[in-house]
């Protein structure tokens, strides 16, 4: 599933709802029959109806009650928890938390966070995850946009802005991202 979700006024960036079955092998599990549950239960997850949210929800809850440091369904939960009208931001944020702390090397729960952060008006907090994640994977185009457009929002460009507005100008992932950044650095060259 992936949930689409809006970035400041004049684009748009993807949620990764669907996060890899990444996790730290250094982390603590459950045990092998819990892992193997809480796995199975996360596919089952991603196979439901995308139109079946609370059944979606229902199989991602016990997949983390299944093995509680299974990183990719608390990261996919805490992304449905966004999704929701209105977001259960608290919630989401504290699964995306852990999903960050059990998924190291991935961006993905980092760039969800920010946006629950952000989506709470928590901007600083917003641009720590979001920079995050970019330190994670640092290409990862949702990261870059999103935090390129709070900092132009914020009005806080800083040393990297630029070069970040010319790699959304070249690789953003819509042809709006890309007129965006183009825009913006044809305002402030």
């Amino acid at each position: 599933m992936t949930v689409v979700v809006a970035i400041g006024a004049v684009a748009m960036a993807q949620l990764p709802g669907c996060a890899s079955l990444h996790s730290s092998p250094d982390l603590p599990t459950t045990g092998g029959d819990s892992r193997a549950r809480a796995v199975a239960l996360f596919e089952e997850s991603k196979a439901a109806s995308p139109a079946d949210p609370a059944r979606v929800e229902a199989l991602l809850r016990e997949s983390i009650q299944a093995d509680p440091y299974f990183g990719p369904a608390r990261n996919n939960l805490g992304s449905l928890l966004l999704a929701q009208s209105p977001p259960a931001l608290f919630e989401a944020a504290s699964e995306l938390e852990w999903a960050s702390k059990l998924m190291p090397g991935q961006p993905e729960p980092r760039f969800n966070l920010g946006f629950a952060f952000e989506s709470a008006g928590r901007f600083p907090a917003a641009l720590a995850a979001y920079e995050s994640a970019i330190e994670a994977s640092p290409g990862y185009l949702p990261a870059l946009q999103a935090h390129s457009s709070l900092t132009i929002r914020l009005d806080k460009r800083g040393p990297r802005t630029r070069e970040r507005l010319e790699q959304i100008a070249m690789n953003g992932s819509t042809p709006q991202w890309r007129a965006w950044a183009r825009e913006q650095l044809a305002n402030r060259p």
